[in-house]
């Protein structure tokens, strides 16, 4: 099995910026399908795709057909690229030509064609047909690149959205965060260190800072206290406590927002990441091993940073960093 090799940043823009020159090669007709192809194997390549991979040296370079057929996981590849087909017999078989004999074949009989034009018609026949043929798998092959291209494109191109947005909620938030809560940015940087490590404690530990980072933000815009918050859906009291983070927080959303809407997505979003946080908090103290993959861990991070915007949204006055504790 083939070692993935992790994917860097610079290999997805190069595979976005390839994928891109593969389409216009294509639909503009620029070059031979062949080095068409070649550059497909290469995208391939950069998203550690190698089924693709073998699939595209197989096209470029030719099925190793034999007299006793195919080994059955090349002649599945084959199938996964559309070669299979069925003749008047009913049976199945599959075409092992190159992209480049195929290209060959309509070349030479384009000039055996103007050459046999005063041949014998059979000849010319022949002829026709093997370029009929040959045409004909031909656009298949290209519109298997294309589709597979195209695909990856689309991948690539919009993959980059949810990451552009998360920058600038994320570039929101470290602009304002570090002056209410003046160690939040080595709370995040260890946060960062944490999700790149490929050890499951470190990334319970990131989120056990994410739990740490929203306790500081309730300590700061709802301070604890022993008195009760009356719930606005049902006026039951709430506590309002040095543990209960997550009711001052939405105790300062019900104070600080006019929006029914907006308070009460809030308060789905923070109960959800708090009761969640809590209970890896909660097993994590009394040394119970609970599992936190790094997708989890990375979600929950995504989660704070949303919750963040959504407290300092509503912070509507000039931050006063000598005020800040």
């Amino acid at each position: 099995m083939e070692d993935i090799i992790p994917i860097t940043k610079q290999a997805l823009i190069e595979a976005l910026e390839l994928s891109i020159e593969i389409l216009k090669n294509i639909e503009l007709d620029e070059i031979p399908l062949e080095k068409v192809a070649l550059k497909t194997g290469r995208l391939a390549r950069l998203l550690n795709d190698f089924t693709m991979e073998k699939i595209i040296a197989y096209e470029v370079g030719g099925y190793p057909y034999s007299k006793n057929g195919l080994p059955p996981d090349i002649y599945n590849l084959a199938i996964l690229a559309g070669r299979e087909y069925e003749n008047t017999d009913s049976k199945k078989y599959m075409y092992p030509n190159s992209i480049g004999d195929l290209e060959g074949t309509i070349i030479v009989g384009d000039k055996a064609i103007f050459a046999a034009q005063s041949g014998h018609l059979p000849e010319r026949q022949k002829i026709r047909y093997e370029m009929s043929q040959a045409k004909k798998r031909l656009s298949s092959r290209l519109s298997f690149i294309y589709e597979y291209v195209k695909r990856k494109y689309h991948e690539l191109k919009f993959s980059h959205i949810p990451a552009d947005v998360f920058s600038e909620v994320r570039k929101s938030v470290d602009d304002k965060i570090g002056l209410i809560i003046p160690n939040a940015i080595e709370k995040f940087t260890a946060i960062y260190t944490n999700l790149a490590s490929n050890n499951a404690e470190d990334w319970a530990n990131a989120v056990h800072s994410c739990r740490r980072v929203l306790n500081d933000l309730a300590d700061t815009v709802f301070p604890a206290t022993q008195d009760a918050h009356a719930n606005k859906k049902n006026d039951a009291p709430i506590k309002l406590g040095k543990e209960n983070y997550i009711n001052r927080l939405m105790a300062f959303i019900e104070n600080s927002s006019t929006s029914e809407t907006y308070i009460h997505l809030f308060g789905a979003h923070i109960g959800f990441l708090g009761d969640r946080l809590d209970s890896i908090y909660k097993a994590s103290n009394k040394g119970t091993h609970t599992t936190v993959t790094r997708t989890e861990a990375n979600r929950y991070v995504v989660y704070t940073y949303m919750l963040l915007a959504d407290v300092l949204f509503l912070i509507d006055q000039p931050i006063d960093a000598n005020k800040c504790v």
